[in-house]
């Protein structure tokens, strides 16, 4: 009535403007249609109130129902892993080996075989250098017994070479000086003449002014042999010196022969004699 009352005058055939009917209807309308939808939202929401559940809350339910299911089983995915180990642990356990076991084992076992055999790679390697050298020692020689005896050999073969050598070299010496003692004496012996040819000249012509011809023939003679003589003498010195020079050479060649025969000899420990030239 009181709407009625309100807008009585536009239903009494009033001129105002055909939307305020439109406007009015709205207004009536417009109220009833929301609460209609808040009606429907709260009758929803208590059938899901009595109903004790939703969309999120059916996750949780399925999510706790299987939280259940897997604790009832006594199991998980992760413990599924822990118990594949721990059962595997169990069976190495049971059979009393595991991955490193095993390779202890097998050492284990191959030093209790080398054990039994009483050797290894070393000791192989020992008692085959044990076994050379006893070898060696039966044949009464080795790596540097070898070089030792070779140069014993050497050593006797220089001796025996230096000793060939001496010999000659003292025949040698002992010729040369048998050449030079004649010499020597024959050169003496001109040197001899020579001054008493000279002498007798001097004592020829000793006071006398002049001579007599056969004096004359006398002194001529003297002079023939001292010229002779001179010549003889000067030829004989230097035969002499040139033999005396020989001597010294071969007598310098002979020591140094005794020398190294020396040294041979003392290489080997034997004594070396004296020998006079």
């Amino acid at each position: 009535m009181t709407l009625l009352n309100k807008y009585g005058s536009c239903w009494r055939g009033s001129r105002s403007d055909p939307r305020d009917l439109d406007a009015l209807l709205q207004y009536i309308e417009g109220p009833a249609r929301h609460v209609d939808r808040g009606k429907k939202r709260a009758k929803k929401q208590r059938q899901k109130a009595k109903k004790g559940t939703s969309h999120h809350g059916d996750r949780g339910k399925k999510r706790a129902k299987k939280q259940r299911q897997k604790a009832k089983k006594g199991t998980s995915h992760h413990g599924d892993r822990g118990k594949k180990r721990a059962k595997k642990q169990r069976q190495k356990a049971k059979k009393g080996t595991s991955h490193h076991g095993d390779r202890g084992k097998k050492r284990a076992k191959k030093q209790r075989q080398k054990a039994k055999k009483g050797t290894s790679h070393h000791g192989d390697r020992g008692k085959k250098r044990a076994k050379k050298q006893r070898q060696k020692a039966k044949k009464g020689t080795s790596h540097h017994g070898d070089r030792s005896k070779k140069q014993r050999q050497n050593t006797k073969k220089t001796e025996a070479r230096l000793t060939e050598a001496r010999a000659a070299l003292a025949t040698g010496y002992a010729a040369a000086r048998g050449y030079v003692a004649p010499l020597a004496a024959a050169h003496a012996q001109a040197q001899a003449r020579l001054k008493e040819y000279r002498a007798q000249l001097q004592n020829t012509k000793k006071g006398k002014k002049k001579l007599s011809p056969a004096q004359q023939a006398k002194v001529q003679l003297f002079a023939e042999q001292i010229g002779e003589l001179t010549n003889l003498v000067n030829t004989s010195a230097k035969e002499l010196a040139a033999a005396e020079k020989q001597v010294q050479e071969w007598s310098a060649r002979l020591q140094e022969c005794d020398r190294q025969l020396a040294e041979a000899r003392a290489a080997q420990g034997k004594p070396h004699a004296q020998v006079c030239m």
